[in-house]
């Protein structure tokens, strides 16, 4: 029918480059759900090329809790070694904590973009498990990036 040509010829097409949309809705919900989970432990500046900068400080439960006062003489361990496993029959207060700051810093294509990622602040954490959760946040990135979602709280 004519009609149905006329639709058709008005249809809006697919765009081929969705990192071309506009992309501030995604953020600004990833945002919202990163400050509901993470509270005074996100904040959000303004970063490079005028995006987004996430930074989120990860700790323990327990050290959140008990905002971080957990009387443990241990909180500055820099040593090269990784901490040991979580151990039931030592109490909490006895085991060293550890905490670090992720930054991830949005770019103009993200969430179909990978962003910069980095780690500082980090306490109680060997350098090489430092190497290894970065490795594992950058692919977590990566298969984000190319189903084009979000990854601040995966």
């Amino acid at each position: 029918t004519p009609s149905n040509a006329t639709t058709a010829a008005t249809a809006q097409p697919k765009n081929e480059h969705p990192w071309e949309e506009d992309l501030s809705l995604q953020r600004h919900d990833e945002e919202t759900v990163l400050s509901a989970i993470y509270g005074d432990d996100f904040s959000l500046e303004s970063g490079a090329w005028n995006c987004p900068l996430y930074k989120l400080r990860i700790r323990p439960a327990s050290d959140v809790t008990d905002n971080g006062n957990n009387n443990n003489s241990n909180n500055a361990i820099t040593s090269s070694s990784d901490l040991e496993p979580h151990n039931p029959n030592v109490e909490r207060h006895l085991m060293p904590s550890c905490e670090l700051t992720l930054h991830i810093q949005l770019n103009q294509k993200y969430p179909y973009s990978v962003p910069l990622i980095q780690i500082t602040d980090a306490v109680g954490i060997s350098t090489n498990r430092i190497a290894e959760l970065l490795t594992l946040l950058q692919d977590k990135a990566r298969e984000c990036a190319d189903l084009g979602g979000v990854m601040g709280w995966d």
